[in-house]
Order: C-alpha cells, then sequence, then structure tokens
C-alpha cells in the first residue's frame, strides 16, 4: 500500500526512484528514520506540504514505512 500511495502521490516531486529533483522535491535516500518520515508526511517540510488532510494515519504510516525500507534502504524502526 505504501508503494501505491508513493508513486500515485509523492513520485511526482520525489521521482519514482526517491532520488528526487523533480519540481523541487529532496532527494529520500537519506531519511533518518521512520518516525522522522511520519513527521515530514504529516506536517510537510520546506516546499513539501502537509498530507495531514490528504492521507488517513494508516495511510501515513504505509507510505512513511516505504520510504523508510524501500527508498532510504532502512528497516523501520
Amino acid at each position: 500500500e505504501g508503494k501505491r500511495i508513493f508513486t500515485t502521490n509523492c513520485a511526482v516531486c520525489h521521482g519514482d526512484d526517491g532520488k528526487g529533483g523533480h519540481t523541487g522535491g529532496a532527494p529520500l535516500d537519506k531519511v533518518a528514520d521512520f518516525n522522522s518520515a511520519i513527521q515530514t508526511v504529516t506536517n510537510g517540510r520546506n516546499n513539501m506540504p502537509s498530507f495531514r488532510s490528504s492521507f488517513t494515519p494508516e495511510q501515513i504510516r504505509d507510505v512513511s514505512g516505504y520510504v523508510v525500507r524501500t527508498l532510504a534502504g532502512q528497516a523501520a524502526r
């Protein structure tokens, strides 16, 4: 589910591979941890808007987990 959410909503700015550079999207390969990802998706950061009102808490968890495990190459903590 996290991959689907990312592909549909995030890849336009962050790229399918999460390396960023598309319309100002930051690279995601250095996302620190699961909680940081959740905070960023929920509250936004720099040019990235908040998705608090767009995603359910479960969707925020799923897309954050996908970013941390797959794009940042870390196990969710």
